[in-house]
């Protein structure tokens, strides 16, 4: 996965409703929130199964005496189907770097254990120590099946030829060793890692723990999970350059690299959290509007605020409508305004706001995107001058693979002038006479976003497409 930012699929309408208060759309209350807790002076794969499983695989538990605390390694079956393995050393797991300085010449190690292994399963614990040149010399690999009853004291031998000085160690520790044999209950807790040398390992005890946390506007989050556990930088802030009140969200595209595994580019903030991005709603559909400021790093590039509707029916299937606007280059302070209605979709129940700070398809660092009171409100239904009755439009499917249509319901049955524009301004395709229902294949056109405006007589009505 190149990119984090993952963005909804565009469907315009609109409909006649009152307004629904959307929680915090000022951005005015902020909280702390806390994403998981790391032992100190270890890696974890926490960030890892959170960001893409919404489950936390090592945690701090109770050791064998009061007051003592041990770590726990669990195997998990993700709601996502996926199965995350506990795992903990350090070195880090995503950069592969690997090894802290050790002086001594220890000849046994001492721990506390406590497991249980699922059948066909199997535990890993590995103290291995390494040369000036990076060449392992020595140290301990456990493969750990069944389960102990309760902690158990190992006193563990240690092979490392006398005449080789280590330079560094590694510690490793995995609730499963091999993945595809992974069973989701397996699990380890270790505690009280001991060492007959002159130096220990850090941490040995597993007393001190670092409570990672993140600072989120209420009501929503962002990605800013991996780039908090990872040292920044960070992504989603607040700002007091705000239109009204204190402050506003400022999100930029920033880069953070965690080769040799993958690169990531961060600027995406959504209502609800990283397990559940949905809000109840208890109105239909309405108009989404509030003030923004974009400052693009390119001329090219611009922010993204999408909107995703979702109907969990009785006895049917999940429904969604969607739909995202562009967020072009302004220096002050501008009103976006997003139009929409169901789809032939029963009242929905939740919604989700979605806001990135760049292009999905080219993402560029530096790009910043400032945003304010966001609200629900009532819209106006597009009217006729001539016969002053409701006419309501339905351009599908949008996104766009090779071809659209446009419905209308109302009194303006006849034909109506159809243009197309690309970004830059420039009409690309233009038919006099456009036929309710009537098929525009785009198949030709590159992916990227258009303006399909519909007018005749005075009348106007423009839509925001996306060809994929």
């Amino acid at each position: 996965m190149k990119y984090l930012i993952t963005l909804f699929a565009l469907i315009i309408s609109f409909c006649i409703v009152r307004a629904q208060t959307l929680p915090n759309g000022d951005f005015e209350d902020w909280s702390m929130v806390e994403l998981f807790k790391e032992p100190t002076d270890y890696n974890t794969t926490n960030p890892n199964t959170l960001f893409f499983s919404q489950v936390i695989t090592t945690t701090l538990v109770q050791g064998k005496n009061p007051g003592d605390s041990a770590i726990h390694l669990e195997t998990i079956k993700a709601p996502n189907g996926r199965i995350e393995v506990g795992q903990m050393g350090n070195f880090n797991f995503l950069t592969g770097q690997r090894g802290t300085p050790f002086t001594g010449m220890p000849t046994t190690m001492n721990y506390r254990i406590r497991y249980n292994i699922q059948p066909g399963d199997s535990a890993y614990l590995a103290l291995t120590f390494f040369s000036d040149g990076g060449i392992p010399v020595g140290g301990s690999e456990l493969f750990i099946t069944g389960n102990s009853n309760g902690w158990i004291d190992v006193l563990e031998p240690l092979q490392i030829p006398t005449f080789q000085q280590p330079s560094t160690y590694v510690l490793e520790m995995k609730s499963s060793y091999s993945e595809p044999n992974a069973k989701p209950g397996s699990y380890m807790d270790v505690d009280f890692i001991q060492l007959n040398g002159n130096q220990q390992i850090k941490n040995n005890e597993f007393e001190k723990w670092d409570i990672i946390k993140v600072e989120k506007p209420d009501y929503f989050s962002g990605f800013d999970i991996l780039s908090k556990a990872f040292g920044g930088p960070y992504a989603i802030t607040k700002s007091d350059d705000a239109i009204s009140g204190d402050y506003s969200v400022r999100i930029e595209t920033k880069f953070i690299n965690l080769s040799p595994i993958k690169s990531f580019n961060i600027g995406v903030l959504h209502t609800g959290d990283i397990a559940n991005w949905y809000l109840p709603i208890h109105k239909s559909p309405m108009a989404l509007e509030g003030m923004y400021k974009y400052t693009p790093q390119v001329f090219t590039d611009f922010g993204v605020l999408g909107i995703a509707f979702v109907s969990k029916p009785a006895g049917g299937p999940v429904r969604r409508d969607t739909i995202i606007i562009p967020l072009k280059s302004t220096q002050d302070w501008t009103v976006f305004h997003l139009d929409f209605l169901p789809l032939n979709l029963p009242v929905p129940d939740s919604f989700s706001i979605l806001i990135g700070s760049s292009n999905p398809k080219l993402p560029v660092v530096g790009s910043v995107l400032q945003v304010d009171q966001m609200q629900f409100v009532p819209i106006t239904s597009v009217q006729s001058p001539e016969d002053k009755h409701f006419v309501r439009f339905r351009l599908s499917p949008n996104p766009v693979v090779d071809d659209f249509t446009i419905d209308w319901q109302g009194e303006k049955n006849e034909n109506l002038q159809l243009e197309i524009y690309g970004q830059n301004g420039r009409l690309l395709r233009f038919i006099e006479d456009y036929k309710k229902n009537q098929s525009i294949r785009l198949d030709d056109f590159p992916t990227g976003y258009y303006s399909v405006r519909l007018q005749k007589e005075g009348f106007q009505k423009t839509f925001i497409l996306y060809k994929s």
